[in-house]
């Protein structure tokens, strides 16, 4: 998976003394929002996230602060698949919802700990992939790349995407080439 491989270029080619990427599983990634996002100032009480959450989840049946943890992971996620500049995001939607402050505040607190902690979610580690790819850092791993064959591409994301798009102009530049397999019938995203 691109996951595996993110991680293990990460730990390969990473800056002497320092640390290898160390992921974190969904149980986790829940424990921590709870503890350190929705917990941490009782923001799991803040009517106003809790309205705004509401309402982007279409209702309230079954809500409670497990869906609130599960939507605030999702909209981070989201964030990041989208490739989702999240400093613009909050000046844009800041005086649109007061619940929407809550969120953006929940989420960064969320993700302070994991980089205080040297944690990374999937999201964040295919993130951190590709600004290592971007920043020059992962050269001598791209030098060696002839051919990339991706599986099922209909279920990537525009992080994803960019990233194949390093890997294929790697690929390109030494000689070789890339293939991808999907069905645009089967596709799990946009």
């Amino acid at each position: 998976t691109l996951d595996s491989i993110s991680q293990d270029i990460l730990k390969i080619h990473r800056a002497p003394g320092s640390a290898p990427p160390v992921i974190i599983q969904d149980f986790v990634t829940s424990a921590l929002m709870l503890n350190k996002g929705l917990f941490k100032e009782e923001k799991h009480h803040n009517e106003n996230l809790r309205e705004y959450l509401i309402e982007l989840r279409g209702g309230k049946f079954g809500f409670n602060t497990n869906e609130m943890c599960k939507q605030l992971l999702e909209i981070k996620d989201r964030v990041y698949y989208d490739q989702v500049d999240w400093d613009e995001l909050k000046k844009e939607k800041q005086n649109q919802h007061p619940g929407f402050e809550v969120a953006h505040q929940a989420i960064n607190d969320y993700l302070n700990e994991l980089k205080n902690r040297n944690l990374y979610d999937f999201a964040m580690l295919e993130g951190e992939f590709l600004d290592q790819l971007h920043d020059g850092k992962l050269d001598d791993f791209l030098e060696n790349i002839k051919l990339v064959l991706v599986d099922e591409y209909q279920d990537s994301n525009l992080l994803q995407e960019q990233i194949y798009f390093q890997l294929a102009r790697a690929a390109i530049k030494n000689g070789g080439s890339m293939t991808v397999v999907g069905d645009d019938d089967q596709s799990l995203y946009r």
